[in-house]
């Protein structure tokens, strides 16, 4: 799928970019809903509230905008690499609780926020719609500064 977004320009970067990242911001909030029951940490916890709205709030913009590539969304296969690492880091997610949770929660949220750099630094370049690339641009502010406050959560 990221070979796909690597190659497409303009319009069709849109399409893809938007599809793709919905996708991996559904994903992301899936992750971070985990963190009211399984975290230790009062500040992760708090942080993963941010982040669910954030994302959810990208979600519906991105939505919004998809609709005006008068295109239908992609559908990431289950085979996809990204969607692969996605489903066994929640199944790993999943199985810890407390400072274990923190931990690993912070690892792969991190690993989800990379992915998601990567989508946006293409779309800088790659897409004609300046809508697209401000959202880009935002979800590298958000994602960089929480790469940076999830890294003290790390053992």
């Amino acid at each position: 799928m990221m070979e796909q977004l690597k190659s497409a320009q303009g319009k069709e970067f849109d399409h893809h970019f938007l599809s793709m990242m919905i996708d991996h911001h559904k994903m992301g909030v899936e992750m971070a809903e985990l963190v009211s029951s399984h975290a230790k940490s009062a500040e992760l916890k708090k942080m993963a509230k941010k982040t669910i709205a954030d994302q959810r709030q990208e979600i519906t913009k991105m939505q919004s905008l998809l609709k005006g590539t008068g295109k239908p969304p992609m559908n990431m296969s289950h085979d996809d690499p990204m969607m692969k690492e996605s489903m066994s880091a929640m199944d790993e997610l999943k199985k810890a609780k407390g400072e274990e949770f923190d931990s690993k929660f912070a690892i792969q949220m991190t690993k989800h926020h990379q992915a998601a750099l990567d989508m946006s630094e293409l779309a800088q370049t790659r897409s004609q719609t300046e809508e697209v690339k401000t959202l880009a641009t935002n979800i590298l502010k958000k994602q960089r500064q929480e790469i940076s406050e999830l890294s003290k959560f790390k053992r």
